[in-house]
């Protein structure tokens, strides 16, 4: 357990110790997300990896429970709702480091659920929510058929890549394909113009979480057209969820953006995934 003891008016408390995530000690985590997460895809390694430096996290381990803590642009030292064995103890932690060190108590990264156990527990709470950085969940199946009138606009784009390019092929990533990812990056990039901060800041970290994403258990493939690299997506299962971390393809194939997120539904969405969280889509 990551605790210290500090002394007020002679009664001894414990206090968690936080560490700072970092690229290196991920590995120490790993196993809560894996196991608790997945509901958010701010639950998953492949996000935690990737925005390390732009949603910092401090986390400690108490009694088999992860208890992370976050800053970033929009707010700081907001908790995640613990992982583990422990969760009322650790939320007691929580409650005495925010104490001891003047904080307001404030969760980020909760579901429904959570908030009204929270709003049970302190009685006065405010629950806010960005629609900007919501995620979008779909029913696995549907979205590898495209079945319904929700998915039409969808159905017609990959006709037309279908018939456009008859030839693609979907591969699975491996560490041979990493050099022609980077140059299909280097394409991109200079083909795309990013309109959202989180966009220009993502193109730095991408291709970060394709050279380690076997280390971090993460999966990927990608679209080849003439031999050519014109799409690819790198995404994580946790429980019953496919995650997508990246989706990146050229527009001048016209329908590459659905043809690539059906083909890697159809590749990785098996064995119980149920759903397809597709971050902010």
């Amino acid at each position: 357990n990551q605790l210290y003891s500090l002394a007020l008016s002679g009664v001894i408390l414990t206090m968690i110790q936080f560490e700072r995530l970092d690229k290196f000690n991920i590995i120490k985590i790993k196993d809560y997300l894996t196991n608790y997460g997945g509901e958010f895809c701010d639950l998953s390694v492949g996000v935690k990896y990737m925005w390390r430096d732009d949603f910092k996290i401090d986390f400690a381990i108490f009694n088999h429970t992860l208890i992370m803590k976050e800053s970033c642009p929009d707010y700081e030292n907001a908790f995640y709702y613990p992982l583990g064995e422990d969760v009322e103890g650790a939320l007691e932690k929580i409650e005495e480091y925010a104490k001891q060190n003047f904080l307001p108590l404030k969760f980020c990264c909760i579901d429904n659920n959570t908030a009204i156990t929270l709003n049970e527990r302190y009685h006065s709470v405010c629950v806010c929510n960005d629609r900007d950085w919501s995620d979008y969940i779909y029913d696995a199946q549907k979205f590898k058929t495209y079945s319904g009138k929700k998915f039409s606009g969808q159905r017609n784009h990959v006709n037309k890549f279908t018939k456009l390019y008859p030839n693609y092929k979907f591969k699975v990533i491996e560490k041979s394909d990493f050099a022609r990812i980077a140059q299909f990056l280097d394409e991109f990039n200079n083909k795309t113009e990013f309109l959202r901060w989180s966009e220009a800041v993502e193109q730095q970290k991408v291709f970060d979480l394709v050279e380690n994403m076997f280390e971090l258990d993460q999966v990927g493939g990608l679209l080849e057209v003439d031999g050519k690299v014109v799409s690819f997506s790198v995404g994580e299962i946790i429980n019953d969820t496919l995650i997508i971390h990246i989706e990146k393809a050229l527009t001048k194939y016209e329908g590459v953006y659905p043809t690539m997120a059906k083909e890697f539904a159809i590749h990785f969405a098996t064995k119980g995934v149920a759903y397809i969280n597709r971050e902010e889509d």
